[in-house]
């Protein structure tokens, strides 16, 4: 589990939370600064596992949430205030339909993986212009530009 500042964020596979590995990665690159970006990852993908990737949301928050996809980019984002976190995946596998969930994103995986290694980007900042940087944590929560 990971604390953010609008909830925290579960790697469910199979109904099961799994115990994540956590990376701190660069809050800041040429085309980016974020407050925090972390990757999370699953060491194994099997056929048939559902992995669900999910912010923790309180009842009694309002947190507004939009998919932000892009190419081999499944993404979705959380609002609140002026803080905005996105969850990222690589996405267009084959063998893995992409599911957004209310709270997050949901992949099931229907096909042997050529590769075990699922890479999760987390990332977040408080935004002063979100006109300007609402894209800020779109670019962080790529995992294809690591």
């Amino acid at each position: 589990m990971l604390n953010t500042p609008l909830g925290n964020v579960k790697v469910i596979v199979n109904g099961e939370e799994e115990k994540l590995e956590i990376h701190s990665l660069l809050k800041s690159k040429a085309n980016f600064t974020v407050d925090s970006r972390y990757q999370v990852s699953l060491e194994w993908i099997e056929k048939g596992n559902v992995i669900d990737c999910i912010l923790n949301i309180e009842n009694d928050s309002y947190i507004a949430s939009g998919i932000e996809s892009g190419e081999e980019l499944a993404l979705i984002s959380f609002y609140k205030g002026n803080t905005k976190l996105s969850i990222g995946v690589i996405g267009d596998k084959k063998g893995i339909k992409y599911e957004y969930l209310q709270n997050g994103i949901r992949m099931t995986v229907f096909e042997s993986q050529s590769s075990s290694f699922m890479p999760m980007n987390i990332a977040w900042l408080s935004m002063s212009d979100s006109e300007l940087k609402d894209i800020y944590c779109w670019l962080a929560a790529d995992p294809n530009i690591d």
